[in-house]
């Protein structure tokens, strides 16, 4: 299996990468009118999107395809999502599990309801100190 292109996450002025992915609905985004389409198995989704948490609401605000592009002029308010984001801070190493390049000492879960960040928790990763490659 090869690890997935990370979803990215701006969250009080910082970057994360994102280890699990926002539905975006068909009216968002669209297919581009082209005759090839790139594939790569690291990018099964074809695209790569940007989201951002601005005032206790969840944005997505860019779109990264060869493939795809949006139906309208981004930011969305992401009132579509209901979803719990995932994302890791602190000291990281590379993964020993695969589903994404590295691990990180502390989990972030963001519940997200209607796009309204609803509550933040974090985590220490149990495994985190299992294995060597801390980076």
């Amino acid at each position: 299996m090869t690890i997935q292109v990370s979803e990215l996450l701006f969250y009080e002025g910082e970057k994360h990468s994102l280890l699990n992915v926002p539905p975006i609905p068909d009216s968002i985004m669209q297919l581009k009118p082209l005759d090839l389409y790139e594939k790569s198995t690291a990018l099964h989704r074809g695209y790569k999107c940007t989201w951002e948490i601005n005032d206790d609401k969840l944005y997505l605000v860019d779109i990264s395809s060869s493939n795809y592009e949006f139906t309208n002029e981004p930011p969305f308010f992401a009132d579509w999502v209901n979803k719990e984001l995932i994302f890791g801070i602190g000291n990281r190493k590379l993964s020993s599990w695969g589903a994404s390049l590295y691990e990180h000492e502390t989990n972030i879960h963001v519940t997200i309801e209607n796009g309204m960040i609803i509550e933040v928790n974090s985590f220490e990763n149990a495994s985190f100190n299992d294995g060597p490659l801390s980076l």
